[in-house]
């Protein structure tokens, strides 16, 4: 059995990480990742069994993380709190969360949702979208009482999923483009506030 160095084992991941984040994944060869990290093909075998499971290693804690995130966000604890989607509480609002989750994760942030193509994770943004939907949709009686609590006439919420696919997208161009986790939290306020000033027609006036 070989003995395997924990050093090298980073040494690989890090290389991996650049590789792909320049190269995307499908552009990317064992022998690039060899050749970058100073060993032989082999040893990275030794390490990693394939290339995708160096992708899964570098970007499953964060699929993870934004699972959980995303699931909790949904809840029924959380479409009842007005401050959640009015963005009254900046500090616990979802965008605020979802920007520090992506910015302290920030290239495998950016593998998850721009190189993931050829990996099992290439559908994950649209999946994650899809899901969030669907699952707004079968919340029928919270989605009913948080409108009979907090508006004044019916929503179409399919504008509220444009409003999430829209921030997503910016925030996802601002990681990649190196604009600080400062900047993008700022921007996402000045986006939902001036969506919410679209949205005052509909919300009532105490809350």
């Amino acid at each position: 059995m070989q003995f395997k160095k924990k050093h090298i084992r980073e040494r690989i991941l890090k290389e991996t990480e650049d590789l792909l984040i320049e190269k995307g994944y499908s552009n990317t060869y064992m022998k690039d990742i060899a050749k970058s990290a100073g060993i032989g093909v082999s040893s990275v075998y030794t390490y990693f069994q394939s290339k995708a499971a160096l992708f899964e290693q570098l970007v499953g804690e964060t699929y993870e993380n934004i699972e959980s995130l995303i699931d909790y966000f949904m809840s029924e604890e959380v479409w009842l709190d007005p401050a959640s989607w009015t963005g009254k509480n900046e500090e616990n609002s979802f965008f605020n969360t979802i920007v520090d989750l992506l910015y302290d994760n920030k290239k495998a942030s950016i593998l998850l949702f721009k190189r993931a193509e050829g990996t099992r994770f290439e559908n994950f943004y649209e999946e994650l979208l899809l899901s969030i939907a669907k699952e707004r949709n079968t919340m029928g009686e919270i989605v009913e009482e948080m409108s009979v609590r907090y508006l004044k006439r019916e929503f179409p919420w399919y504008i509220s999923d444009l409003l999430f696919k829209n921030l997503f997208d910016s925030l996802l161009n601002d990681l990649e483009n190196g604009l600080s986790k400062e900047e993008a939290k700022a921007r996402i306020v000045e986006v939902i506030y001036f969506y919410m000033n679209g949205f005052k027609g509909y919300i009532k006036s105490d809350i």
